[in-house]
């Protein structure tokens, strides 16, 4: 239902690691974000713009938040076309933190963005399967948004740190050593 939809942030490193989702629900003030509230906060970032798709302050926040994790050490974000991605402000606020922006070639996502490679698909069909596992415990029920996130976040958790790291070596084309 796309009155009660909201956009999903992904992070994976190539060693395997999923960082903490982003949830932007469409609103224009805080108060949007009570529809989520019994979520944990440990579970999810929760974010909202009016457009409900990630906004410049948005991207900015999860540099930082990239940044805090690896303890501002080098790295490289891939990243789509997006036209928020490359923001002046972005490209400067990833420099200043040693983030490299690499951006993925447009229509080149699905070969080149190791999210699209091995990650969403898998993602996609365990929530699905999460999904008819609860139709299947309430037959006249349908998922809220709140279901709809608690399953996002179980789905992740089952994406095995091979399968992460698989998606980066087959779309960025390297060998990993540990």
């Amino acid at each position: 239902d796309p009155k009660t939809g909201y956009t999903a942030i992904f992070i994976i490193s190539a060693n395997g690691y999923f960082f903490k989702p982003t949830i932007i629900m469409k609103g224009t003030t805080s108060t949007c974000l009570n529809k989520i509230k019994i979520i944990d906060d440990y579970d999810i970032y929760k974010k909202y713009t009016k457009s409900g798709w990630i906004d410049e302050n948005i991207l900015l926040f999860l540099l930082r938040e990239i940044a805090i994790s690896i303890n501002y050490h080098n790295c490289t974000l891939i990243l789509d076309n997006y036209s928020v991605h490359k923001k002046d402000i972005i490209i400067d606020v990833a420099g200043s933190l040693n983030i490299k922006l690499i951006f993925v070639p447009p229509n080149m996502t699905p070969v080149h963005q190791p999210l699209d490679v091995k990650i969403n698909g898998p993602v996609k069909s365990i929530g699905k399967y999460l999904s008819k596992e609860l139709f299947l415990e309430e037959p006249f029920s349908t998922p809220s948004l709140c279901d709809s996130i608690l399953m996002l976040i179980e789905s992740i958790k089952r994406i095995k740190s091979k399968t992460i790291i698989d998606s980066f070596v087959t779309a960025c084309h390297f060998k990993y050593n540990d």
